[in-house]
């Protein structure tokens, strides 16, 4: 059995846990889908996403897809449109492993849209990691 691991990105800055998901890829011999949504419609009133939108999503995943075949990751991407957190789950069917990064929003922040992390911990049909924007330096460190 394949083993493949589903991690979320945002953009295309450096991102914890696209590093955390390459190191776990490599340890575990796995595949990695990158997923990263263009925009967060899960709210009526957000258009359709536009040209502009779309090429940027587009290279986000590129930037991110090249950094993982650097490594020697067979990769694949999935563009979604939507709430992030779904696209994730969705994908997490065939998945050995999740893993998403925290935004550290606000109270108010979450109280008002619904936390990607928390909504794939409650759905994900694998394990979840859920990775510190600054885990990089900490999981440096502690090897």
């Amino acid at each position: 059995m394949e083993h493949r691991i589903v991690v979320g990105v945002t953009g295309v800055e450096r991102q914890a846990q696209l590093d955390w998901a390459i190191d776990e890829s490599v340890k575990w011999n796995a595949s990695l889908l990158i997923v990263h949504c263009c925009t967060d419609r899960y709210q009526i009133e957000v258009p359709e996403p536009g040209e502009e939108e779309i090429g940027a999503a587009r290279a986000v995943l590129k930037v991110t897809c090249d950094a993982a075949h650097s490594r020697g990751v067979k990769v694949e991407t999935l563009l979604g449109d939507g709430f992030a957190g779904e696209a994730l789950v969705d994908a997490s069917h065939d998945a050995s492993q999740l893993i998403v990064g925290t935004s550290h929003r606000s109270r108010l922040s979450h109280a008002q849209h619904s936390s990607v992390s928390t909504f794939c911990v409650r759905h994900a049909h694998c394990p979840v990691t859920i990775v510190p924007m600054f885990s990089s330096l900490t999981r440096e460190y502690s090897q």
